[in-house]
């Protein structure tokens, strides 16, 4: 079993942390059903920076966090935002178009 020490000094062993997810309502953390914490336990909260998730994405975010807490995936890999670059234009092409071309190639 490893252990860390934490910012005052205390020794903490690793099969004792667990990290929770939850959304701030009225300046208090709500929770998960299933999350359990000890009364008058010390926690570490760290605001994620992000934009608010619109519904299906807070519910998917849930979905991998549970995930995590189970130990069933390692970490949550955010998806990548696809920038175009450079000064991109769609040009038009004459004849039959591409995908009818590519059909008729497989055939």
């Amino acid at each position: 079993m490893s252990e860390q020490t934490n910012k005052k000094s205390h020794v903490v062993k690793e099969s004792q942390a667990a990290i929770y997810y939850g959304v701030v309502k009225g300046n208090t953390i709500v929770m998960p059903a299933g999350a359990h914490l000890t009364e008058g336990s010390t926690v570490e909260v760290r605001p994620m920076v992000q934009a608010p998730p619109a519904k299906q994405d807070e519910k998917e975010m849930l979905f991998k966090q549970r995930l995590l807490a189970m130990g069933l995936i390692k970490e949550i890999k955010m998806p990548r935002r696809y920038v175009l670059r450079g000064n991109r234009k769609p040009i038009r092409v004459s004849g039959k178009p591409l995908s009818e071309t590519i059909v008729e190639e497989r055939r």
